[in-house]
């Protein structure tokens, strides 16, 4: 690398991912870092997702977070379940991890011990058994070091296909397999519209304020509902 890059930048990050690594003569990797360095380094905590977490889960999936961790001998783990309907009517934005927790209790807590070491980044992978056969959204905290970072697990999701009528548009409402979702249920506007018995799917009519909206689909019990954008 030192043929493209500055040999006082590539050392340091070459030195750091050989000790995180756990690679053999620890003190041969430290030399090539500052004093200040390595103890910042020593008192990093990490605790990261890798890109290969999936971003909605099939409903009869395992549930299980790959997470990369450093600097964690104690780690705290809580699992939140979110009102879908609840959200998405109340937000009128996309579910994220930004929710404010404060205050409410975690469905589940368990607790894991670390790594010993404070410079080995560690992947380990955690099972949620009790997610399975579920649909829904859960945001799952992991705590440790004094660092939290959050997860948003997604299981199921409705999308919808869109047909324009002579009184409205025609929504097929669509379950994560593609297959239409004859009960679902469509809330715009804080208008709650049911599927036409005969044809299945919801009209909803015309507007005198055309325009791109987010409209929610949900089960008619009020158990899930996702988001989608309505033409």
């Amino acid at each position: 690398w030192t043929e493209w890059l500055r040999d006082i930048w590539v050392k340091p990050v070459f030195a750091e991912a050989k000790i995180t690594a756990g690679a053999a003569e620890p003190e041969k990797w430290a030399s090539l870092l500052s004093p200040a360095a390595y103890q910042a380094l020593r008192e990093r905590v990490d605790i990261e997702f890798p890109a290969t977490n999936p971003a909605f889960l099939p409903v009869d999936a395992d549930v299980s977070v790959d997470v990369v961790l450093k600097n964690t001998p104690k780690l705290i783990v809580r699992i939140y379940e979110i009102n879908t309907l609840g959200f998405h009517l109340g937000q009128n934005r996309p579910l994220n991890t930004d929710l404010h927790l404060d205050g409410l209790v975690a469905n589940s807590e368990q607790t894991h011990e670390g790594d010993a070491s404070p410079f080995k980044r560690v992947a380990r992978s955690f099972k949620f058994p009790e997610l399975k056969g579920r649909r829904g959204a859960w945001i799952i905290e992991f705590i440790g070091g004094g660092k939290s970072s959050r997860a948003l697990v997604r299981k199921g999701r409705y999308t919808l296909v869109q047909r324009t009528g002579p009184a409205g548009e025609w929504l097929t409402v669509l379950d994560e397999n593609r297959r239409p979702a004859t009960n679902a249920v469509a809330w715009l506007d804080g208008r709650r519209m049911t599927p036409d018995p005969k044809e299945g799917r919801i009209l909803v009519p015309f507007t005198i304020s055309p325009g791109r909206r987010t409209i929610v689909l949900a089960d008619p019990d009020g158990s899930f509902a996702s988001a989608a954008q309505f033409d």
